[in-house]
């Protein structure tokens, strides 16, 4: 079943779409800096809430470095603020390993995906986590921010996925390091 809502401020207002029952948000192209949330036939502009800085990002995190290998702090510092992470592992449970870890204490996280191959934690700021293979290519198309990648992933595996890092304005390497 679909809704027509119509939209109330931001950039896209007055404007209407035909949305599926089970959409409660929309983000779109054209209205940058936030998303319209859904409530039955209102979208109502809801901007971005992005934290300044880094180091503003990383105070909410105090406590943590403790329990997360070293280097996987970070990236939820960066998908905070609203930059896209890989995880990248030699095989998809290697990625997965990581993000798990990241996930169990990602509690500030406005959404946090399970499903098998769509893994995926989001952020209020439009940040998000994801891992990847360099084995498979379900990162195609994708466009990242930062790339955390484990141990055992090789430069030469690792330059098919530096296209990802293309259009990013930090386009950030990260290699494990530290504790497991």
């Amino acid at each position: 079943m679909t809704r027509t809502v119509t939209l109330s401020g931001g950039e896209l207002d007055g404007l209407r779409f035909d949305v599926g029952d089970d959409i409660e948000a929309i983000a779109h192209h054209a209205a940058h800096g936030g998303t319209y949330v859904l409530t039955g036939d209102l979208g109502v502009w809801t901007p971005k809430v992005e934290p300044e800085t880094i180091e503003t990002a990383t105070e909410h995190l105090g406590g943590l470095e403790e329990t997360l290998p070293t280097g996987l702090l970070s990236l939820v510092t960066h998908a905070r603020i609203g930059r896209r992470v890989l995880i990248v592992g030699s095989r998809h449970k290697d990625a997965l390993h990581h993000w798990r870890k990241v996930a169990d204490v990602a509690d500030d996280a406005s959404s946090l995906v399970r499903t098998n191959g769509a893994e995926r934690i989001r952020f209020a700021a439009g940040g998000w986590i994801a891992p990847v293979s360099v084995r498979s290519k379900s990162w195609r198309g994708l466009a990242a921010d930062v790339l955390y990648v484990a141990r055992d992933v090789t430069d030469e595996a690792l330059d098919p996925l530096l296209p990802t890092l293309a259009t990013s304005k930090v386009g950030v390497v990260l290699r494990e390091k530290g504790r497991e």
